[in-house]
């Protein structure tokens, strides 16, 4: 779990500074368990995917707030 952690935490990392974000080590920990649990990869990507989405929503509405 260690691993495929860090290696989730790798490429989200903000590369002017080099440190690992808390929520990006969370969610490597997440899709770990949904991997575990379905054996499938595309449901790691469907929710990779969804979480994008609505961070993607999330930022566009809050410049119209």
């Amino acid at each position: 779990m260690c691993l495929t952690t860090l290696l989730f935490a790798i490429p989200h990392t903000d590369t002017t500074i080099w440190y690992f974000r808390f929520d990006t080590i969370i969610f490597g920990i997440v899709l770990y368990h949904v991997f575990v649990k379905y054996r499938d990869v595309r449901y790691c990507i469907f929710v990779h995917f969804v979480l994008n989405l609505t961070s993607a929503i999330v930022r566009i509405v809050s410049q119209y707030i």
